[in-house]
């Protein structure tokens, strides 16, 4: 056998080969960025499992300290007014996140419909002086017109050959005066144009409430905050709804069996009373305008102001005017009432 006998013939790659190793090449990079992202959402899974266990053991201990409490009448009738307490914040809480809610909303409605009522205006307004530009070139285009045609007959009726040289000046005349009417039309079909253009411009889109409006709103909300504060403020009602909603049911006690059914009741009557408060919506506006003359904010851009704007409560703004004899010294800003600062628009 021949030397080129006992060799291997090597056949070159096709294009089909390598297309198909290419093909290979790119599966193989997305299965990897597929892998890396399933990962990713596992670890994420796993993390939320977590916490959920966490969660959950400790809602059991809370459950098994709770029914270790029950056994006894005596601390199972704390837990009753703790747990009552907490019921005062809530609803006051969310009496507060509704009333921001319904603000946030008539505010929104009045901004954005202020906005488009300026818009209309100005557009009228714009509309307005198109218009007028254009009826005043309607006069001129219109005399232009007279001129032009008057012009036109008067070179007509020079057809003789002695005309030459009077025809030739009104042939130059009757250019200039089309050339000034072509241009003035061209100008009202500009402004049409222009007022068609105008016409289709779409509404502003609202970008949101004003710094003002941000203003307003958190200032009734701290009004409503007072208000309600100063309706829980008998027998203390407030202070220790405040005090449950911030420590345990274990590291607070309000007495023997008859003081906390006592606090039952009075916490039951008080909350009972705040919906047949007469004419709640007209003292929280009254106390808003009242705060607003005392409000201050640490920058130009702030929406919610210091807490040291309002250091008391006063306990009735509409007659006290500026005299600060009545008033109690508890700040629903700085001790945070009612978590009204998940609450303030910022």
């Amino acid at each position: 056998m021949t030397a080129s006998a006992t060799q291997t013939t090597i056949r070159p790659k096709s294009d089909h080969d390598e297309e198909q190793l290419l093909q290979l090449f790119w599966n193989r990079a997305q299965l990897k960025k597929d892998f890396a992202k399933l990962k990713l959402e596992r670890d994420r899974l796993m993390d939320r499992i977590r916490q959920q266990e966490g969660a959950t053991l400790r809602a059991q201990q809370q459950l098994e300290q709770l029914e270790g409490l029950l056994v006894d009448p005596q601390q199972a009738a704390n837990a009753a007014v703790f747990y009552q307490l907490r019921g005062i914040w809530q609803h006051c809480r969310k009496k507060l996140t509704r009333f921001a809610r319904d603000l946030s909303a008539r505010q929104t409605d009045r901004e954005h419909q202020r906005e488009i009522s300026r818009f209309q205006q100005l557009r009228q307004a714009e509309n307005s002086v198109i218009e007028q530009q254009i009826a005043r070139l309607a006069k001129i285009s219109a005399k232009q017109e007279a001129e032009l045609r008057a012009c036109g007959e008067e070179r007509q009726k020079l057809n003789s050959f002695w005309h030459f040289f009077r025809r030739r000046k009104l042939n130059a005349r009757f250019a200039s005066l089309r050339e000034s009417y072509e241009a003035t039309v061209c100008q009202i079909e500009q402004l049409q144009a222009k007022k068609r253009e105008l016409a289709k411009q779409p509404q502003p889109t609202f970008d949101g409430l004003s710094l003002e409006g941000k203003r307003l709103i958190n200032l009734a909300i701290i009004a409503l905050a007072q208000q309600l504060l100063l309706h829980f403020y008998k027998q203390d009602v407030a202070v220790m709804a405040r005090e449950a909603s911030v420590r345990s049911v274990s590291e607070i006690e309000y007495g023997g069996l008859n003081k906390c059914r006592e606090l039952n009741g009075i916490i039951d009557k008080r909350l009972k009373k705040l919906d047949s408060v007469e004419d709640l919506a007209g003292k929280v506006h009254q106390r808003a305008e009242f705060l607003r003359r005392d409000a201050k904010y640490r920058r130009d851009t702030d929406t919610v102001p210091e807490a040291g704007s309002f250091a008391h409560t006063q306990i009735d703004p509409g007659s006290a005017g500026t005299d600060r004899h009545g008033y109690i010294q508890l700040n629903v800003l700085a001790e945070e009432y009612w978590d009204i600062y998940t609450v303030l628009l910022t």
